[in-house]
């Protein structure tokens, strides 16, 4: 019986040779505390390994579908041409059929902390464990210890194929599923609740940290540790120090350099907004340091593509507005395929959040622009719960926001909104295509938080 992906290994991917990458189920366990159930996964030869690659190289992934259904693989964070995003039908990705076999082509042009996971029947897919993390190497930056760590949750309901199952019937009171989505009830890190984590002592480790949940929002902190961010979902930023906690959604990575204070306990916590610090997880202080903390946060700059910087004013302004049916709209709660729904239609539909008053992207694109142009939309959250809102194709910049928790300049793929934020970002358009723009807290995604912009 397999171990549930650990990570622990990795798989250096040469430019223009082929990697294989078969999805397929195996029997695995959480440890000691979880039965085994059967989970799905990526195997490269070496079962839940790390893919490296090198910045300018281009990955040749040939999928090989040994599941019973149709599966594809989305490059989260990579900017890939129109047929390589892994999203089937008008998105142009084709739908890999059981037995079936498929080459992407991916160009690795930004460096960083990525990952790659299905992109069809997603909640039920990347639940039952199908995606890993990708990292692009950056040989600019110092060599020093370095820790995977992809946080998830869990809930088994068996140990045979329907062991992770949407049962919208027991999900849909109070529409507790369709508003919090769903979250499991055992914490991992690298798919297991006992991880093996190790620090260097007395000098820099650099975490490289992934949000694989599909609904949960993490806080993490860190106790007895000297911690600076200095990349979001890929890109280096101005490094910052993480004195408290932040918002990690579904779909987000964390790239932190941290230090041990001293020799003493070292622990990360992953807590959740109102619930305190959360689960713990203690790190070994077994590695020798190859560079002090002070010496690597002087190797980090903000990356910013010449080609995605957005231009001082926009070709273009739109709002996008975050929210649930609203019962008492005079024409109708939310529109579905053109028609206005009322409230409990949509409900009984299953569709409990809209993008401007429309499910399902069910109008066509929010938007139509030119590769070169800039794009300005004011995202606002008038909802009583987070979202993250997930942008394929490109990173876009934050120009301003009502949170203290986004950076302001940054760029970002995934942007985590809390309850009654906003925020204004800017994209300098860049693939040509049509690209999706969902909430990558996936329970959300599929009840109606998905729409698309057109690129020509």
């Amino acid at each position: 019986m397999a171990s549930l992906g650990s990570f622990a290994k990795t798989v250096q991917a040469t430019s223009n040779q082929t990697l294989d990458l078969i999805a397929k189920a195996n029997q695995t366990s959480l440890g000691q505390a979880v039965r085994p159930f059967e989970r799905w996964l990526y195997d490269t030869g070496s079962s839940g390994a790390v893919i490296r690659c090198r910045q300018g190289d281009r990955l040749i992934a040939r999928l090989h579908n040994q599941l019973e259904v149709p599966t594809t693989v989305h490059w989260h964070g990579l900017r890939v041409s129109k047929g390589m995003d892994g999203v089937s039908g008008k998105f142009a990705s084709p739908l890999v059929l059981p037995g079936e076999t498929f080459d992407y082509q991916v160009p690795l042009r930004d460096p960083g902390t990525h990952w790659f996971h299905s992109h069809y029947d997603s909640l039920n897919q990347i639940a039952r464990g199908l995606y890993g993390p990708l990292i692009v190497e950056n040989f600019d930056e110092p060599v020093m210890h370095e820790q995977v760590m992809v946080l998830d949750d869990w809930t088994v309901k068996g140990t045979g194929p329907g062991a992770f199952e949407v049962d919208w019937s027991k999900l849909e009171p109070g529409l507790a599923w369709g508003h919090a989505g769903v979250k499991g009830r055992v914490l991992t890190i690298n798919g297991s609740i006992q991880p093996r984590l190790e620090l260097a002592f007395q000098g820099a480790t650099r975490l490289r940290m992934l949000n694989a949940a599909t609904g949960r929002v993490f806080r993490p902190s860190f106790e007895n540790v000297r911690a600076w961010v200095v990349a979001m979902d890929g890109y280096t930023c101005q490094p910052f120090e993480l004195t408290s906690s932040l918002f990690f959604g579904p779909g987000q990575r964390l790239d932190v350099l941290v230090e041990p204070m001293d020799s003493g306990r070292a622990t990360l916590f992953l807590g959740e907004e109102l619930f305190g610090k959360g689960t713990g997880f203690e790190f070994g202080l077994g590695v020798e340091a190859s560079v002090s903390l002070a010496d690597a946060l002087h190797a980090f700059s903000p990356y910013m593509p010449l080609e995605l910087r957005p231009d001082t004013s926009a070709h273009q302004k739109i709002t996008l507005d975050m929210s649930e049916p609203h019962r008492d709209h005079s024409k109708g709660a939310g529109m579905v395929d053109g028609q206005w729904q009322d409230w409990s239609t949509l409900v009984d539909n299953h569709r409990y959040w809209l993008f401007n008053n429309v499910a399902d992207n069910s109008l066509g694109p929010l938007f139509k622009g030119r590769v070169g142009e800039t794009i300005e939309v004011e995202m606002l959250n008038n909802s009583a719960t987070h979202h993250v809102m997930h942008f394929h194709g490109q990173h876009v910049q934050i120009k301003s926001s009502s949170s203290a928790e986004h950076e302001v300049g940054s760029f970002r793929d995934s942007i985590t909104f809390e309850a009654w934020s906003k925020a204004t970002i800017a994209m300098k358009l860049d693939r040509p295509g049509l690209w999706p723009l969902h909430c990558h807290i996936l329970g959300h995604q599929v009840s109606g938080m998905f729409t698309h912009y057109e690129v020509t």
